[in-house]
């Protein structure tokens, strides 16, 4: 009798776990899935030190509404760091994307 109660006691609290939304900052609990992140770390190809302050650009081709045309548009950028460190953060996680580096 002490097994079965356990056993149903033990199935209760197993799926009252699975029936939890994931929680979020961003409001209603779960709807922050589809968030990416993209990150690296830039060096000079003959010296293998980091380079500091070089550009880093995520861009994806979008229809433009007005014109219906495609054209290219930054969807995040940022610099790197001192150790030639770059982190672009909260990205939609389907799409085509391509980078551009540019050192000054």
């Amino acid at each position: 009798m002490k097994r079965i109660f356990l056993t149903i006691v033990c199935f209760l609290m197993l799926s009252a776990l699975f029936a939890q939304m994931p929680v979020s900052n961003r409001g209603l609990g779960g709807q922050s899935m589809n968030v990416g992140r993209f990150y690296g770390k830039i060096i000079d190809s003959t010296t293998n030190k980091p380079l500091e302050s070089v550009s880093v650009q995520l861009i994806q081709n979008k229809l433009d509404t007005v014109t219906k045309k495609r054209k290219d548009v930054v969807v995040a950028g940022m610099l790197t760091d001192k150790k030639g460190n770059f982190s672009l953060e909260n990205l939609p996680v389907m799409g085509n994307y391509k980078k551009r580096i540019s050192i000054p």
